[in-house]
Protein backbone atom coordinates (compact mmCIF):
# COMPACT_ATOMS: atom_id res chain seq x y z
CA UNK A 1 0.00 0.00 0.00
CA UNK A 2 2.40 2.69 1.21
CA UNK A 3 5.22 1.79 -1.21
CA UNK A 4 2.84 1.81 -4.20
CA UNK A 5 1.39 5.16 -3.09
CA UNK A 6 4.92 6.61 -2.87
CA UNK A 7 5.80 5.25 -6.32
CA UNK A 8 2.59 6.77 -7.70
CA UNK A 9 3.41 10.18 -6.17
CA UNK A 10 6.91 10.00 -7.69
CA UNK A 11 5.43 9.16 -11.11
CA UNK A 12 3.04 12.13 -10.80
CA UNK A 13 5.98 14.47 -10.07
CA UNK A 14 7.85 12.98 -13.04
CA UNK A 15 4.89 13.57 -15.36
CA UNK A 16 4.55 17.19 -14.19
CA UNK A 17 8.25 17.73 -15.01
CA UNK A 18 7.86 16.12 -18.46
CA UNK A 19 4.76 18.21 -19.20
CA UNK A 20 6.60 21.41 -18.25
CA UNK A 21 9.57 20.61 -20.50
CA UNK A 22 7.29 19.57 -23.38
CA UNK A 23 5.03 22.63 -22.99
CA UNK A 24 8.07 24.95 -23.19
CA UNK A 25 9.48 23.14 -26.26
CA UNK A 26 6.13 23.25 -28.10
CA UNK A 27 5.74 26.97 -27.31
CA UNK A 28 9.27 27.56 -28.72
CA UNK A 29 8.29 25.68 -31.89
CA UNK A 30 5.02 27.66 -32.04
CA UNK A 31 2.86 24.51 -32.00
CA UNK A 32 -0.39 25.05 -30.07
CA UNK A 33 -1.12 21.86 -28.15
CA UNK A 34 -2.97 20.47 -25.17
CA UNK A 35 -0.85 18.18 -23.00
CA UNK A 36 -2.40 15.69 -20.60
CA UNK A 37 -0.41 13.50 -18.27
CA UNK A 38 -1.39 10.56 -16.17
CA UNK A 39 0.49 8.12 -14.02
CA UNK A 40 -0.98 4.85 -15.28
CA UNK A 41 -2.88 2.85 -12.74
CA UNK A 42 -0.96 0.00 -11.11
CA UNK A 43 -3.57 -2.54 -12.29
CA UNK A 44 -3.20 -1.53 -15.97
CA UNK A 45 0.59 -1.84 -15.59
CA UNK A 46 0.17 -5.29 -14.01
CA UNK A 47 -2.18 -6.45 -16.82
CA UNK A 48 0.32 -5.33 -19.47
CA UNK A 49 3.16 -7.13 -17.64
CA UNK A 50 1.13 -10.35 -17.66
CA UNK A 51 0.00 -9.97 -21.29
CA UNK A 52 3.54 -9.35 -22.56
CA UNK A 53 5.32 -11.56 -20.01
CA UNK A 54 7.50 -8.68 -18.83
CA UNK A 55 8.93 -7.53 -15.51
CA UNK A 56 7.96 -4.22 -13.87
CA UNK A 57 11.10 -2.42 -15.11
CA UNK A 58 10.42 -3.54 -18.70
CA UNK A 59 7.03 -1.83 -18.98
CA UNK A 60 7.52 1.45 -20.80
CA UNK A 61 4.24 3.19 -20.19
CA UNK A 62 4.48 3.39 -16.43
CA UNK A 63 4.03 7.12 -17.07
CA UNK A 64 2.07 8.35 -20.06
CA UNK A 65 1.52 11.72 -21.70
CA UNK A 66 -0.97 12.60 -24.44
CA UNK A 67 -0.47 15.56 -26.76
CA UNK A 68 -3.42 16.93 -28.76
CA UNK A 69 -2.81 19.21 -31.76
CA UNK A 70 -4.97 20.68 -34.54
CA UNK A 71 -3.45 19.19 -37.70
CA UNK A 72 -1.90 15.88 -38.78
CA UNK A 73 1.37 17.58 -39.77
CA UNK A 74 1.73 18.86 -36.22
CA UNK A 75 1.54 15.26 -34.91
CA UNK A 76 4.72 14.40 -36.78
CA UNK A 77 6.35 17.71 -35.80
CA UNK A 78 5.62 16.96 -32.11
CA UNK A 79 7.01 13.44 -32.56
CA UNK A 80 10.26 14.96 -33.86
CA UNK A 81 10.43 17.33 -30.88
CA UNK A 82 9.77 14.51 -28.39
CA UNK A 83 12.53 12.39 -29.97
CA UNK A 84 14.79 15.45 -29.87
CA UNK A 85 14.19 15.94 -26.14
CA UNK A 86 14.44 12.30 -25.03
CA UNK A 87 15.92 9.09 -26.48
CA UNK A 88 13.37 6.91 -28.29
CA UNK A 89 13.17 3.27 -27.14
CA UNK A 90 13.79 0.93 -30.09
CA UNK A 91 10.76 -1.01 -31.27
CA UNK A 92 8.26 1.11 -29.33
CA UNK A 93 7.08 3.46 -32.11
CA UNK A 94 3.71 2.88 -33.79
CA UNK A 95 2.20 5.05 -36.54
CA UNK A 96 -1.53 4.44 -36.33
CA UNK A 97 -2.09 7.58 -38.44
CA UNK A 98 -0.50 6.08 -41.56
CA UNK A 99 -1.91 2.64 -40.66
CA UNK A 100 -5.03 3.03 -38.48
CA UNK A 101 -6.21 0.13 -36.33
CA UNK A 102 -9.24 -1.81 -37.58
CA UNK A 103 -11.51 0.24 -35.27
CA UNK A 104 -10.30 3.46 -37.03
CA UNK A 105 -8.09 4.36 -34.05
CA UNK A 106 -5.45 6.85 -35.18
CA UNK A 107 -2.55 8.18 -33.13
CA UNK A 108 1.24 8.19 -32.97
CA UNK A 109 2.66 6.15 -30.08
CA UNK A 110 6.25 6.34 -28.93
CA UNK A 111 8.18 5.47 -25.80
CA UNK A 112 11.25 7.42 -24.70
CA UNK A 113 13.73 7.44 -21.86
CA UNK A 114 12.52 10.52 -20.00
CA UNK A 115 14.06 12.59 -17.20
CA UNK A 116 15.90 10.56 -14.58
CA UNK A 117 16.15 7.60 -16.96
CA UNK A 118 12.44 6.82 -16.44
CA UNK A 119 10.46 5.32 -19.30
CA UNK A 120 7.67 7.46 -20.71
CA UNK A 121 4.95 6.62 -23.23
CA UNK A 122 3.77 9.48 -25.45
CA UNK A 123 0.59 9.47 -27.55
CA UNK A 124 0.24 12.22 -30.16
CA UNK A 125 -2.97 12.86 -32.09
CA UNK A 126 -5.26 15.57 -33.41
CA UNK A 127 -8.36 16.62 -31.48
CA UNK A 128 -10.41 14.94 -34.22
CA UNK A 129 -8.55 11.64 -33.68
CA UNK A 130 -8.98 12.01 -29.94
CA UNK A 131 -12.75 12.51 -30.29
CA UNK A 132 -12.83 9.46 -32.54
CA UNK A 133 -10.97 7.33 -29.99
CA UNK A 134 -13.25 8.58 -27.20
CA UNK A 135 -16.57 8.52 -29.08
CA UNK A 136 -15.95 5.87 -31.72
CA UNK A 137 -17.28 5.54 -35.23
CA UNK A 138 -19.93 8.26 -34.79
CA UNK A 139 -17.17 10.90 -34.58
CA UNK A 140 -15.48 9.34 -37.62
CA UNK A 141 -18.65 9.66 -39.69
CA UNK A 142 -19.26 13.23 -38.55
CA UNK A 143 -15.86 14.27 -39.88
CA UNK A 144 -16.37 12.25 -43.07
CA UNK A 145 -19.46 14.37 -43.82
CA UNK A 146 -17.10 17.19 -44.85
CA UNK A 147 -17.02 18.41 -48.45
CA UNK A 148 -15.35 16.29 -51.11
CA UNK A 149 -12.93 19.15 -51.90
CA UNK A 150 -11.88 19.35 -48.24
CA UNK A 151 -11.29 15.57 -48.18
CA UNK A 152 -9.19 15.82 -51.36
CA UNK A 153 -7.07 18.63 -49.84
CA UNK A 154 -6.63 16.50 -46.72
CA UNK A 155 -5.47 13.51 -48.82
CA UNK A 156 -3.00 15.73 -50.68
CA UNK A 157 -1.54 16.93 -47.36
CA UNK A 158 -1.21 13.35 -46.10
CA UNK A 159 0.53 12.21 -49.29
CA UNK A 160 2.90 15.17 -49.05
CA UNK A 161 3.70 14.26 -45.43
CA UNK A 162 4.34 10.63 -46.28
CA UNK A 163 6.71 11.69 -49.08
CA UNK A 164 8.48 14.01 -46.64
CA UNK A 165 8.87 11.15 -44.14
CA UNK A 166 10.27 8.86 -46.87
CA UNK A 167 12.86 11.50 -47.80
CA UNK A 168 13.73 12.00 -44.14
CA UNK A 169 14.23 8.24 -43.77
CA UNK A 170 16.53 8.21 -46.85
CA UNK A 171 18.58 11.10 -45.45
CA UNK A 172 18.93 9.60 -41.95
CA UNK A 173 19.33 5.96 -43.15
CA UNK A 174 21.83 6.15 -46.04
CA UNK A 175 22.00 2.67 -47.61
Amino acid sequence: GKLLAEKRAARRAGIDEVMGVLRARLAEADIPAEIMGRPKHIFSIYKKMQRKGLGFEEIYDVSAVRVLVEEVGQCYAVLGLVHGLWSPIAGEFDDYIAKPKSNFYRSLHTAVVGPGGRNLEVQIRTREMHEQSEYGIAAHWRYKEGSRAANRRFDEKINWLRQLMEWQKEVTDPA
